[in-house]
């Protein structure tokens, strides 16, 4: 979390937890914000990034991490990390088709 606590999870999908203790990053403060500016403008996005000898290194944007199929144990962090994806499930993504049936957005 933002304050650096280990989260009770076990392991995610094949990964096992670490109890290995690990300082946060000095940068950890612009990562956040560099996170945060990066994600803005999606429903749910994994930012990674690096603090490789004092400065921030970008990794990568991840948007279905595993595409989904992995599991939490505990289970009811699947819940909770699901709680994250701000998405309205109720917009019309596609208002017709075209003659072929492929869609034309709105």
């Amino acid at each position: 979390d933002r304050d650096w606590n280990l989260l009770d999870v076990r392991h995610y999908g094949n990964r096992p937890r670490t109890d290995r203790a690990m300082s946060p990053p000095v940068c950890l403060p612009d990562m956040i914000e560099l996170a945060e500016m990066l994600g803005k403008d999606f429903p749910y996005v994994r930012v990674d990034l690096y603090e490789i000898n004092g400065k921030v290194k970008f990794g990568e944007l991840t948007f279905y991490t595993t595409s989904g199929f992995d599991r939490f144990d505990p289970s009811e962090w699947d819940y909770k990390f699901g709680q994250q994806w701000k998405q309205d499930w109720t917009a019309r993504r596609f208002a017709t088709t075209q003659p072929d049936h492929s869609p034309v957005l709105n």
